[in-house]
């Protein structure tokens, strides 16, 4: 099984039954944590960038050294980014936006997958990536929960929608709606741990495969399980 989004405190408890992960930093204070333990599991996919809710948490230089790290770890991703428009994230809109665009720069200029955030915002997000898209290998959308005619927007831009613990939620009737529409081959799944629900991976992929009614061995099932190495290996193709 493979979890497509955690983050430093959920490593330990998710590891034991991951395959493959791809750990995000949060914010710029991440780094250095993150790409220590991505060099001390090769399951981990390393994932360095700035979340909004932290875009006033960064260094006059922080957009030159998240560059220099792309560069010195070529299977690294940015994220994770985006954009929030929960009441509690205390960041500016105009703000978030500006640091959305220069990692989003920063990914088509280095062919580099992204993993977007967008609760709340998944309109504004879109409007945003419409333009990046053509230039970044991989987009993959995290925490995914928006309208239909949202996620038809964003498959034609080639995005990957990753789904998470409220999958298990069985008042979550969005979030499960979009999850069965999903094309096979275009969604994921992530405990984003440490998960405040405390839902497993294992409890995660056996809900999916129920909502989804196929078996955990069923050739399309087994496809999205892998569908991390498959955006893994188009970031080390790219140029």
């Amino acid at each position: 099984m493979t979890d497509a989004h955690l983050h430093l405190k959920g490593v330990e408890g998710e590891s034991g039954a991951a395959k493959g992960m791809c750990l995000c930093a949060a914010e710029q204070g991440d780094w250095c944590e993150v790409e220590s333990m991505a060099l001390k599991d090769r399951r981990i996919v390393p994932a360095f960038g700035v979340h909004p809710s932290f875009a006033l948490k960064i260094s006059a230089d922080w957009k030159d050294l998240l560059e220099e790290r792309l560069l010195r770890i070529p299977a690294a991703v940015i994220g994770e980014i985006g954009l929030d428009g929960c009441d509690a994230c205390p960041v500016d809109h105009q703000i978030q936006l500006s640091v959305f665009r220069e990692q989003l720069d920063l990914a088509s200029r280095h062919g580099r997958a992204v993993v977007v955030h967008g609760a709340k915002a998944w309109g504004a997000v879109a409007d945003v990536l419409v333009d990046f898209s053509r230039r970044i290998p991989v987009l993959i959308l995290h925490g995914f929960g928006a309208s239909l005619p949202l996620m038809r927007r964003f498959l034609q831009m080639g995005a990957y929608f990753s789904f998470g613990p409220m999958l298990c939620n069985d008042n979550a009737r969005k979030v499960r709606e979009c999850f069965a529409a999903v094309p096979d081959g275009r969604w994921l799944l992530e405990t984003d741990a440490p998960n405040r629900q405390k839902i497993s991976l294992t409890e995660l992929y056996e809900k999916a495969s129920a909502i989804r009614d196929v078996s955990m061995v069923d050739e399309t099932f087994l496809r999205a399980i892998n569908t991390l190495d498959f955006c893994a290996e188009n970031v080390n193709n790219v140029g």
